[in-house]
């Protein structure tokens, strides 16, 4: 018996599959591609006396300017608390959250921070450096070293340009001053008996006291 064709049907075509299969497999290689790339995150990470707080991701970079800003308003909101506790504050929803230090803003945490750091929720992520930061300033020997320099200036000019150190040293006696003043604070070096005049030219290692009358070395190069 002969199988007839079947009335107004065309005859079907077959076409390769080649050229399909290679435009997938060039997508699957663009996508990786893609996805490779979007790892590649900027990152700097922020510390408090030694302690590492949070790390700051960015696809396309620009976090050394950022941790710049959050390093200056941490110093400048510490520069004004007369002494310790410090205290965080968290407030926010997923979209974004603020992290705060004795009620002023330190950090704006933006969905750009979730998502690099593998969570939709910023108020979480908010949270998580919160408690960390909260945890460091906790720490006595934290506090000490924060508060040890509070206020004082970073360097200041006398005939050199002079540059705060790590130095500090209790009041033993060893340092002098005839009431010289630069950026409103007394100037102090090591002689002999109060109240002799700054030796000219001047020493190469000047000091300022602190908060917790501690000298503080300022050196010129």
């Amino acid at each position: 018996m002969t199988k007839e064709p079947l009335t107004g049907s065309t005859p079907v075509r077959h076409r390769s599959i080649f050229p399909t299969a290679w435009a997938l497999l060039l997508l699957l290689v663009s996508l990786s591609w893609l996805s490779m790339g979007s790892l590649a995150w900027a990152e700097s990470q922020w510390k408090v006396a030694g302690e590492p707080i949070l790390t700051l991701r960015v696809p396309s970079g620009g976090t050394k300017m950022r941790l710049a800003q959050l390093e200056a308003t941490f110093q400048g909101i510490v520069d004004r608390v007369i002494e310790p506790p410090l205290q965080v504050s968290v407030e926010g929803d997923e979209k974004q959250a603020q992290i705060s230090l004795n009620g002023q803003l330190l950090l704006t945490v933006t969905p750009e921070d979730a998502a690099a750091n593998a969570t939709t929720q910023a108020v979480a992520l908010a949270e998580l450096w919160g408690n960390r930061l909260q945890s460091v300033l906790n720490q006595q020997q934290v506090q000490r070293q924060l508060f040890s320099t509070g206020g004082l200036p970073s360097q200041f000019q006398w005939g050199n340009r002079y540059y705060q150190q790590q130095q500090v040293s209790p009041d033993v006696g060893k340092f002098v001053t005839d009431g010289t003043r630069v950026l409103n604070r007394v100037l102090f070096w090591e002689g002999q008996g109060e109240g002799e005049p700054m030796p000219a030219p001047a020493p190469k290692t000047l000091y300022l006291l602190n908060r917790y009358r501690q000298f503080v070395a300022y050196t010129a190069p």
